[in-house]
């Protein structure tokens, strides 16, 4: 998958307007609703702050990934927005357990459009669209044209923006350019984030994926505590999300990583970097090839292990 050097250019250095249509936007209400998350959920919902988010993940009994999401407190309402691969679970498993709750869960999906607004000069389109500066770090901010959800993980300056209304030629109009699928999967996979259906699956641990943001060790029981406590107090990980630079082209997702010949994880995305002039991947290896500078090989091509602690985020 490569971008576009306009489409890569607009996130780099201007105003990226990116259509998540295809994510799930689940809306959750009720005099219950923020307990009946809190319950499931890997993070602490009881002390997400008003008009502020996170990331969190719903787990299997045996405390692996089932979904992983964004979480917004929306004042008189909790949002959840999630990639495609990760809605079907979650729509499921939340929906069996509703049952027995006083929340509601409306799924705005075909009733609303959502875009990410990323970029250095996001915050000036906001404002000359909107007329109001954008929220901050994981903030939320409700307009009458649109909510506002800030994502910096993505980029210090990304924002989605919901709306019943499909706002694109508006934002537009104010300075936004459109991008694409490969921009987005490029930016994310030079920033390290791991994604449902990719590093993220029914076998992988959030530990595994680098997902501490998402977890809270302090929180009453959830769905997969158990796990995750005892790997937090008295273990560690077999293997971990690991970057790779790899020579050639982008390998496949699923391709072999190896040391010394021998089998040491798997490929699960990988692109053409233009930040790092060339292919990069990431890949979930055995915790002890996982080290910076460790010397690897992918479909039996060099590779060099970088830090992911030093330039996602």
């Amino acid at each position: 998958m490569t971008p576009s050097h306009a489409d890569y250019d607009a996130i780099a250095n201007g105003a990226a307007l990116i259509d998540l249509g295809a994510w799930a936007r689940l809306r959750f209400r009720g005099p219950d609703a923020r307990a009946f998350l809190n319950g499931l959920l890997t993070n602490d919902v009881a002390k997400l702050a008003p008009h502020q988010g996170f990331p969190v993940c719903l787990l299997t009994p045996k405390g692996r990934a089932q979904a992983e999401f964004l979480l917004y407190d929306a004042g008189d309402s909790l949002l959840a927005l999630a990639r495609p691969e990760s809605a079907a679970n979650l729509k499921a498993v939340l929906g069996r357990m509703i049952m027995l709750s006083e929340t509601k869960m409306e799924d705005l999906s075909s009733s609303t459009s959502l875009a990410l607004l990323a970029g250095p000069r996001a915050s000036e389109v906001i404002e000359k669209a909107f007329g109001a500066r954008p929220p901050g770090a994981f903030g939320q901010l409700a307009l009458p044209k649109a909510e506002l959800f800030s994502y910096p993980r993505f980029h210090e300056k990304a924002v989605f923006a919901l709306s019943a209304d499909d706002l694109s030629e508006e934002l537009a109009r104010a300075g936004a350019a459109p991008a694409g699928e490969a921009a987005f999967e490029t930016w994310r996979i030079e920033r390290g984030i791991p994604a449902y259906g990719r590093e993220l699956d029914e076998e992988t641990i959030p530990l595994e994926a680098r997902l501490e943001e998402a977890i809270s060790y302090t929180k009453g029981c959830y769905m997969g505590q158990e796990t995750i406590s005892r790997i937090h107090h008295l273990g560690r990980v077999n293997r971990l999300l690991t970057a790779l630079k790899v020579q050639g082209e982008p390998p496949k997702a699923g391709s072999p990583v190896a040391q010394d010949g021998k089998p040491v994880g798997k490929v699960t995305s990988a692109c053409a970097s233009p930040r790092f002039g060339g292919a990069l991947a990431l890949a979930m290896v055995r915790l002890e090839s996982a080290k910076a500078g460790t010397r690897l090989s992918v479909e039996g091509r060099p590779a060099q292990v970088l830090s992911l602690e030093a330039w996602a985020h």
